[in-house]
């Protein structure tokens, strides 16, 4: 589709939008299955691990609602979760990845 200046729309929405970044990297969910076997997942932390191998692991679910699903439990689950975060930092200094 042209526009009444004669160029694509496609060019005209190029122009608006950054490019790229070159920054290259990876993710990775770091899932809790609360009741095993039920295979319900939810995800508790997020790993980035960038190219030049820094990385960062953090906590993706609020601990405000951990405390409303699981109430009187939700520090065992906190508890979990820590435990989580601090294997996967670890795994990742000891292998360069996860």
């Amino acid at each position: 589709m042209l526009t009444t200046t004669g160029t694509s729309t496609m060019s005209v929405l190029d122009s608006i939008f950054p490019e790229l970044p070159t920054y290259k990297g990876v993710w990775h969910a770091i899932y809790l299955e609360p009741i095993v076997g039920s295979g319900e997942r939810v995800t508790v932390a997020v790993v980035a691990i960038g190219a030049a191998s820094e990385f960062n692991v953090i906590q993706a679910i609020r601990s405000e609602l951990l405390d409303c699903l699981y109430g009187a439990q939700s520090k065992n689950i906190k508890n979990m979760i820590d435990w989580l975060i601090s294997s996967a930092k670890k795994h990742i200094i000891d292998n360069g990845e996860l």
